[in-house]
This record gives C-alpha cells, sequence and structure tokens, in this order.
C-alpha cells in the first residue's frame, strides 16, 4: 500500500466510518509506519477534541421557549414544520462554533518552536531525579547558585519566584543551558531557559500554554529573554489547576 493511499484512508478512520475492510488495512499499515503513524494519532486526538467541544456547546437556555412560543403563534401543522425545519440549522450552526473552537484552542497550543520545547519533556520523562543536586530555598532565589554552574541569566517572574525548590541542575541541550528546578509538593519540573536560542516564538508576556505531549503534560510561557516550562506527568486539567493556583504576576 502507498502512503499516499494510506494518508487518504486514514481521514475515513473517524469513529463510525473506520469498518470498511481497506480502511482497517490502512490503519494497520499507517500504525506501522513511523511517520503514518503520528498523523494517525493526531488524526484521532482530532476527531476526540472535536468531539468534546461539541458535546460542551450548551443551546441558549431560552431557546426552548422561543422555539415553543414560535410554534403557539402560527397553526399546529406549521408550527411543527417550522420546528422540524430549524433544528437542522441550529445543529449546523452549534457544529460550526464547536470547529471553531477547536481551531482556536488549537492555534493556542500550537507555536514556532514546539518541538523543541516537547524534547525538554523529553529530557524530564528520562530522569530519574539522581541527576538532581539538593537544594532548600526558593526557586526565585538560585540565580547564584546557576551562575555558579555556568547559566547566565537565570531569572523568574513574581509567580514562579516564591515556589520551594528540592533540586536543580543545568543541563546542556544541543549546546545551549537549560536549568532545572524541582519544586517541592509538587509533581513538576520548572526549566529555564533562552527563547531565542532554542527558537521558541512567544511573545513576552503571553499566558500560559498548556498542552500535552505523549503521556506528559506541559506548560509554557514567555518572560523577557526566558522561556518557563513547567512539565508534569498528567493531564492538561491536572496542569491548568497547577498553573491557575500560581500567584497573579
Amino acid at each position: 500500500m502507498k502512503i499516499e493511499e494510506a494518508e487518504r484512508l486514514i481521514q475515513a478512520s473517524r469513529p463510525g466510518r473506520a469498518d470498511d475492510a481497506r480502511t482497517q488495512k490502512a490503519i494497520a499499515y499507517a500504525e506501522g509506519h513511523d511517520t503514518l503513524r503520528e498523523r494517525l494519532a493526531e488524526q484521532r486526538q482530532f476527531d476526540t477534541h472535536l468531539g468534546e467541544i461539541i458535546r460542551c456547546i450548551q443551546p441558549p437556555e431560552d431557546l426552548r421557549q422561543k422555539l415553543a412560543a414560535l410554534n403557539r403563534e402560527k397553526s399546529p401543522a406549521r408550527g411543527h414544520l417550522s420546528y422540524l425545519a430549524i433544528l437542522p440549522v441550529l445543529a449546523g450552526v452549534l457544529v460550526l462554533v464547536g470547529i471553531a473552537i477547536f481551531f482556536q484552542m488549537r492555534n493556542s497550543t500550537h507555536f514556532e518552536g514546539r518541538e523543541k520545547v516537547e524534547d525538554l519533556i523529553e529530557e524530564v520523562a528520562h530522569m530519574s531525579g539522581l541527576e538532581l543536586e539538593p537544594v532548600a530555598s526558593n526557586a526565585g532565589q538560585l540565580g547564584d547558585w546557576f551562575y555558579m554552574r555556568g547559566f547566565e541569566g537565570y531569572t523568574l517572574p513574581a509567580d514562579l519566584a516564591a515556589l520551594p525548590a528540592v533540586g536543580s541542575r543545568v543541563l546542556a541541550v544541543d549546546g545551549h543551558g537549560v536549568a532545572q528546578v524541582a519544586v517541592e509538593k509538587l509533581p513538576v519540573v520548572l526549566q529555564v531557559f533562552d527563547a531565542a536560542k532554542f527558537g521558541v516564538g512567544l511573545e513576552p508576556g503571553g499566558p500560559w500554554r498548556v498542552f500535552s505531549h505523549q503521556s506528559w503534560a506541559a506548560a509554557v510561557r514567555r518572560h523577557g529573554a526566558n522561556c518557563y516550562l513547567l512539565t508534569l506527568q498528567g493531564t492538561e486539567a491536572e496542569m491548568r489547576e497547577i498553573v491557575n493556583a500560581l500567584p497573579k504576576p
């Protein structure tokens, strides 16, 4: 099977459309192919997110009353037909709204340099904890500690500076330094790195970008020249709870 044919059939592998034998064959082929496996996973994630968004859409609370009032103004037969005619239009509008919301969420998690950020997430995923040197201070007080180990420019915004640190280290990735801080009482690792050196195109002062990578959740934002990355083995919902609990800058 050619890659192009498999890619086309993967598009048909959405819920309720994957019973065709050729589609099943394409899915099996894709799962064993390095490039197509990732595209298949993205397709399935897209469908799952879109379904969740559509299920979360709530019509206006007074919609039922408005439709009932409209029916009372018309004859019973005509009102019933009008009601049936409105339902497909309403469903179409809700689907379009859901798609728009999905793509807005998708765009908020896709940014220039995300691949490099994912590499840093994988660095944390491979850690055992023994790589860190024990420390006992707030994360914002580790500037001299990192400077003595060759990492310059370590600064933290106010909402991160008060996090209690229990371990730190300097990691070299592609020849550039990354400051890592393990946070006490939170199952997260904070990483600080120069945005320009890693090609991360986030706007300074922007909001946290929360996204998932494999079995990990991450939140990243930029403040000045540095990017700040929080990494957690868990879900995006758990990461959002941690981010929302941080002191407001």
